[in-house]
C-alpha cells in the first residue's frame, strides 16, 4: 500500500485499526496543543476494549485452561512490556527538563519503580511519568473484573446491565473513587452489549456521527467563547463535552468492528501502531512543552521533527519488540486452548491485536 492510500485510510478510518490510530493521533493532538479533546478518544478506546473483550472472552478464552488466569495473563503480556518500555525514556525526560514533576516522581520510587510491572495502580502515583498509562491501568483493572461482567452481559437484558454500569458511575462519582474502573464502567459495558446484543449501525448512522464529531469540534473552535468554555486548557465544561463527544463517536467506533470488511495486516500493523503512538509519545510530548519556541512557526516545525521521531521510535519497536513479543503470546494463548478435549478455536473475524 503507498503512503496517499494509507494517509487515506487514516484520514476517515473505516477500518478498526485505523480508527484506533486515528484515535490515539487525536490525543496526540491534545498533549501538543492543550486543546481539551483527549478524554474523548480515550472513552471511544474502553467501549471498543469492551467490545473486543466480550467477542474474545466468549468465543476464545472461555475456553482456555485456566480462563480467567490465561486471560488475565494474555492481557498484562500485552500492555505490561511496553509501559516498562516507555517509563525510562520519560522519566530521563523529566530530569533532563527538570520538569515540575519530576520532584514527585523521586518521592515514590518504590511505587515508580513496582507499578509499570504491575499496572494496576499506575494511574493512583502522584505523577505518572508515562502520562497516556493511567489509562492502561483502568484496563487492566477491567480485565480482572471480566469473567463477572461477561456473565452478567450474558444474563442480564442490556437495559439493566447499562443502568447497572450507570449507578456504579454516579456511585464513584459521589463517593469521589478518582481514576478507577468504576468511574469508566459503562463505556466498557456499552461495547460488552454491542457485541453480546450483536448491534450494528447502519453505514449512514456510523458516517453520520463522525461528521457530526467534527462539525461540532470546528464550530466549537471557530468561536472563542464556546472555546474557551469547552475546549480551552482547564475549560469548565471540557469534561461534559468530551463526554458528549465520546457518545456521539460511538456508532462509528462500532462501524468499524462490526463491517463486512475482514481486518488484514495492514490494519492489524495500524492497530499495533495505535497502542506504540499513544505510549511512546509523552517524552517527545515533555521535551516539547520545555523548549523556548519564539512563534507558532517555530512550534509547528518543532512538533512535526518530534513526531516523525515518535514515529520511527514506534516503527522500530514495533519490529523487534511489540511484534516478537506478540507472537509469543498468541503461542502461549493457542497452546492453552488447543488440549485435547479443547480444540484450538477457530480464526475470529476480528482485529489480530485483540486476540
Amino acid at each position: 500500500m503507498n503512503a496517499v492510500a494509507l494517509l487515506r485510510r487514516i484520514a476517515w478510518p473505516t477500518d478498526a485499526g485505523a480508527f484506533r490510530l486515528w484515535l490515539a493521533l487525536v490525543v496526540v493532538v491534545h498533549h501538543l496543543t492543550l486543546v481539551e479533546l483527549g478524554k474523548a478518544p480515550v472513552l471511544a478506546f474502553f467501549f471498543l476494549s469492551g467490545f473486543w473483550v466480550q467477542r474474545v472472552w466468549t468465543e476464545r478464552y472461555a475456553r482456555a485452561r485456566q480462563p480467567w488466569l490465561t486471560f488475565v495473563v494474555s492481557r498484562w503480556w500485552r500492555i505490561a512490556p511496553l509501559l516498562l518500555l516507555a517509563t525510562p525514556p520519560s522519566l530521563a525526560m523529566l530530569w533532563l527538563t527538570r520538569d515540575a514533576d519530576w520532584p514527585l516522581a523521586l518521592s515514590t520510587p518504590w511505587r515508580q519503580a513496582l507499578l509499570p510491572f504491575s499496572v494496576v495502580g499506575y494511574a493512583q502515583l502522584p505523577t505518572r511519568p508515562a502520562g497516556p498509562a493511567w489509562s492502561l491501568d483502568i484496563e487492566m483493572q477491567f480485565y480482572l473484573a471480566v469473567p463477572l461482567l461477561a456473565l452478567l452481559v450474558r444474563r442480564l437484558r442490556a437495559v439493566a446491565v447499562l443502568a447497572l454500569g450507570f449507578l456504579v458511575f454516579e456511585a464513584s462519582l459521589m463517593d469521589g473513587l478518582g481514576v478507577v474502573l468504576p468511574s469508566f464502567l459503562p463505556w466498557f459495558l456499552l461495547g460488552m452489549v454491542a457485541a453480546e446484543k450483536r448491534w450494528r449501525p447502519s453505514p449512514a448512522m456510523a458516517h453520520g456521527s463522525l461528521a457530526l464529531v467534527l462539525a461540532l469540534v470546528a464550530a466549537v473552535l471557530a468561536v472563542p467563547a464556546l472555546r474557551a468554555s469547552y475546549l480551552a486548557p482547564h475549560a469548565p465544561e471540557y469534561a461534559s463535552f468530551n463526554l458528549l463527544l465520546g457518545a456521539l463517536i460511538l456508532p462509528f467506533a462500532l462501524g468499524t468492528v462490526t463491517g463486512a470488511r475482514r481486518a488484514d495486516r495492514v490494519d492489524a500493523m495500524l492497530a499495533d501502531q495505535s497502542f506504540l503512538v499513544y505510549m511512546l509519545h509523552w517524552p517527545a510530548i515533555i521535551a516539547f512543552r520545555h523548549l523556548p519556541l519564539a512563534s507558532p512557526v517555530a512550534a509547528v516545525v518543532a512538533a512535526t521533527l518530534l513526531m516523525g521521531v515518535v514515529v520511527v521510535v514506534s516503527a522500530l519497536v514495533w519490529r523487534h519488540v511489540d511484534r516478537p513479543l506478540n507472537r509469543l503470546r498468541k503461542r502461549w494463548v493457542d497452546a492453552r486452548i488447543a488440549t485435547p478435549d479443547r480444540p484450538c478455536a477457530a480464526p475470529l473475524a476480528i482485529s489480530p491485536a485483540a486476540r
